[in-house]
Formats: structure tokens, sequence, C-alpha cells
């Protein structure tokens, strides 16, 4: 795909979400540019700004353009479906097979962490660390609930055999959990208890395709925001207490 016009991935220095794309950019060779936008209103640099809303009308990262079709896409999910519906002829990413039942059971993996264990996680992350006043119970809550889901996974991985979250190939469902599992340590939780989980955790940040795309991140970071790259995973604290944008997690 070397004549390809590079791709605009638009991402925030430590968000989860635009890894996901970055890493299925990587895998499936599509050449592409990092911009990075952070959580605020200012119309150049913020992705509530004026800018950016053209891009995504929610304000949030990613979101990608793709110069080959003129197609913008935004929500991590529907930019990964975009993509293997353009780029991924060979099937690097889809479901095991081309039956009902593996499509139907990508879709419950992938949904399960983009309704459930992705949203719980950013709300550890919020009443952890950003929620004034202190909420002890809160965070309490929501910690029970991403265990609760990291039990759902174990058992899923121990049916799969513990490569990939479905059975026989990596699919986009392990895409979406990878970032997010990185954020775990950022948060404080311990994986001890699910070892099937911690060692399908440690094998996908093995993965060449996965380092590089956290690279690109860095990379572009360390160029266009310094000062964030020096931060390394944790985000602006003050910045996310005055904008309330929980939702970088």
């Amino acid at each position: 795909m070397t004549s390809l016009k590079p791709l605009l991935l638009h991402a925030h220095p430590t968000a989860p979400n635009p890894v996901k794309v970055a890493i299925a950019l990587e895998i499936l060779q599509i050449p592409y540019i990092v911009k990075i936008w952070e959580f605020n209103d200012g119309d150049r640099k913020g992705v509530k700004g004026s800018d950016f809303i053209k891009i995504n009308p929610n304000g949030r990262v990613p979101a990608l353009e793709d110069p080959n079709t003129n197609v913008t896409s935004w929500e991590s999910g529907a930019i990964l479906n975009y993509l293997k519906r353009q780029y991924d002829s060979k099937n690097l990413l889809g479901a095991v097979d081309s039956s009902e039942q593996a499509k139907a059971d990508l879709e419950a993996w992938e949904y399960l962490l983009v309704t459930t264990l992705g949203p719980f996680t950013g709300q550890v992350v919020w009443f952890k660390y950003y929620h004034q006043p202190k909420n002890d119970d809160a965070a309490a809550r929501y910690i029970k609930q991403v265990y609760r889901v990291y039990g759902v996974v174990e058992a899923q991985l121990k049916r799969s055999g513990g490569d990939t979250i479905l059975p026989g190939k990596f699919t986009t469902a392990d895409i979406h959990y990878i970032p997010w599992m990185r954020s775990s340590a950022y948060i404080g939780l311990s994986l001890a208890d699910y070892p099937l989980l911690e060692r399908w955790t440690k094998t996908m940040f093995d993965k060449p395709e996965v380092k590089r795309a956290l690279q690109r991140i860095h990379d572009a970071t360390a160029e266009q925001e310094p000062e964030a790259a020096e931060r390394g995973l944790k985000p602006d604290l003050n910045l996310m207490r005055q904008t309330g944008a929980q939702e970088v997690y």
C-alpha cells in the first residue's frame, strides 16, 4: 500500500482509543500521520475547539481522515470497521471465519469493551485522580466493576486458548482491549488474579505493531506537545479538572 496517500490520525498523548487505530494502521501497513490534540477548547489545539469540532462533532479523539477516499470517520469502533471494509482484504483483523456466529462473537467482545470495560475504567481514573471532592465510594464501585469484567475476559481467554480473545486468530477484539489494559497499570489495578489476562496483555505489548503504534503517538507528542511527552502516560491533572474531561480515559 505504498502508493496510498498517508491517512491523518487525530490523537491525544494519553488517550487509549487513538492507540487502537494506530495499531490497526500498523498491522494493515497503511501510511499515516499523527496529529496531537489537547483536551481544551482552544481553536488551534483543543478537541472542543472549532477546528476539531468540524472533524468530530463530539469533540473527542480519535478521528481519522482518509485522503484516498475522502472519508472522515470518528469513534474508534467505527474507524476500525472502516479500515476493515476498505483495506483489510486479507482478513488480518476480521472475524475468525465468515459465519454469522463468528461475526456475532467478534462484535460482542468488541462492544463489551466499548460499552462496559472502557467506560468503567475511565470512571476509575476520574474518581481516583481528578474528581473534587474525593469520592472513594464511587471509585470503589467502578473498580469492582472493572475487576468483574476482567473476570469475564479471563474466562474467555481460558476458552480460547489464551493467545487471542477469540480462538484461532488475532482480531479487532484484541485491538480494542490492548490500550485499555495499558491503563490498568496507571490506575493501580492488579492482574494477579487474572493470569491469562496478564499473559495476554504482555504478549500483546510485545507485538512489533503495537510497539510501533505507541512509538508513533509518542514521537508525534514529543514533536508537537513536548510538555505532554514529558508527563508520559499521566495526563495534566489541572487541565483535566478544569475541563471535566474524564473521557480522556
